[in-house]
């Protein structure tokens, strides 16, 4: 298992399953991912936040993302199709609150506010039976920014972005809606596509467009594609531009 950190390896009770689970599972289904951390376990999320503590008081960030949307995994129940329980739910509430403490405390240290951001899902209802209570998130002023989508979808989709955008506008903050490269880089991946997706996220009434797994490179290879949209890529930034 040289491919798992030293403290998986030290601790592989604090995974989902094990790695014979890679080959029993298709890739819709959520066991087949078995390294990832339970976080009904204490120490689990006293690992995550002590590493993201280590970042804040070390580096001089501007601030931090809570990527919740790379692999939505954190309960035992969402693995088998259920939500997370309310319990469980509380869990991770509470280690956004510490989370945000520190933020305010080393924010206050050096003179210069520390930003939390947090990636959700599409919709109030998918994130919380993730466990991620984003109504009690921003209720509690625990995140500054709010990025909405994930996963593997082509395109971030208006209705739900603009849904998401007048909820999390209504605590006064700003949200930006994610565009998966993952698919975009197939048949759909051309730059009256991107531009096209990026123009619904600012008509839908979000503040910013968030790209995932976009991977601007050289003229050759797997993304060579994205070579040109890359060069276009800038526009997307404003309506204006687009």
């Amino acid at each position: 298992d040289w491919q798992l950190c030293a403290w998986k390896r030290e601790h592989p009770e604090y995974m989902f399953g094990k790695r014979p689970d890679w080959d029993e599972y298709p890739s819709a289904d959520f066991r087949k991912w078995w390294s990832a951390l339970d976080y009904e376990i204490p120490e689990v999320r006293d690992y995550i936040f002590r590493i993201l503590e280590e970042v804040c008081q070390r580096y001089d960030v501007d601030g931090i993302e809570l990527d919740w949307m790379r692999h939505p995994k954190f309960f035992r129940p969402t693995t088998d199709g259920e939500p997370a329980t309310p319990e469980q739910v509380e869990m991770m509430n509470d280690l956004v609150r510490r989370i945000r403490v520190m933020t305010e405390q080393v924010g206050q240290q050096r003179g210069r506010p520390l930003l939390v951001s947090c990636r959700i899902a599409l919709s109030v209802g998918c994130s919380l039976d993730l466990g991620l209570d984003i109504e009690t998130w921003l209720r509690e002023d625990l995140v500054d920014m709010v990025t909405v989508g994930g996963g593997y979808a082509c395109l971030a989709m208006a209705p739900q972005v603009r849904e998401m955008a007048e909820f999390i506008h209504s605590y006064g903050v700003p949200v930006h809606a994610c565009i998966s490269g993952s698919e975009m880089e197939r048949e759909h991946g051309t730059v009256e596509t991107w531009r096209g997706a990026a123009m619904n996220v600012w008509r839908a009434g979000a503040d910013g467009v968030y790209t995932f797994n976009f991977f601007p490179s050289a003229p050759a290879g797997r993304f060579s594609r994205w070579h040109v949209i890359s060069r276009d890529f800038l526009r997307m930034g404003s309506p204006e531009t687009l």
